[in-house]
């Protein structure tokens, strides 16, 4: 049994370190998707140790210069996964997005992070499909779909659109037993 349990990997829901709440928006204007408004809520623990590491003032709060500090440090680094936010466009998954309005904010104890994903050009939604999925590819954070509200959308003019939620089964990591969850927008 033993030589067994060294073969099979430990149940998967047990390897991460750190918990990510994870939310975003469809940006919209004039019937287009312009971008994509990401936001991410640490986990208490994971929150705690950016509050420790990055408030150097200690008053509870991250001014400018902090923000910058966590944007340069802890945020810039999650460029090489992505920003563990994959867009596709039709079949073609989008990399090398800029992101923008990069923010931090703590809320009920929780750090949370918010900043904007611009597409190259504007989509319409009704001609091209849109999903999209998040996820850290070793694991080591799971990024957590919201209990509601899971899809939001802001802007001008309006999408008569819908967003369903489901398993991304394509994609497979963490020795091939997690897939992530991806949004696709029908319009």
């Amino acid at each position: 049994m033993l030589l067994m349990a060294a073969f099979f990997p430990a149940n998967a829901r047990a390897h991460p370190h750190v918990w990510v709440g994870t939310a975003f928006s469809f940006v919209v204007a004039k019937g287009t998707v312009t971008g994509l408004r990401v936001e991410w809520a640490f986990d208490d623990f994971f929150s705690s140790s950016l509050l420790a590491d990055f408030d150097v003032n200690k008053n509870g709060r991250f001014e400018a210069e902090e923000v910058k500090v966590i944007e340069k440090k802890a945020f810039a680094k999650t460029g090489e996964q992505n920003w563990f936010t994959y867009i596709k466009l039709g079949d073609k998954t989008l990399k090398g997005l800029v992101p923008k309005e990069f923010s931090v904010d703590i809320r009920k104890k929780e750090v949370v992070y918010s900043f904007l994903l611009p597409l190259p050009e504007p989509v319409d939604p009704r001609k091209t499909p849109i999903s999209v999925s998040y996820f850290e590819e070793s694991y080591y954070i799971e990024m957590l779909p919201p209990k509601k509200d899971p899809v939001r959308f802001e802007g001008d003019g309006s999408l008569s659109c819908s967003a369903k939620a489901d398993e991304d089964k394509s994609v497979k990591f963490y020795f091939n037993s997690v897939s992530p969850m991806r949004v696709t927008l029908k319009c």
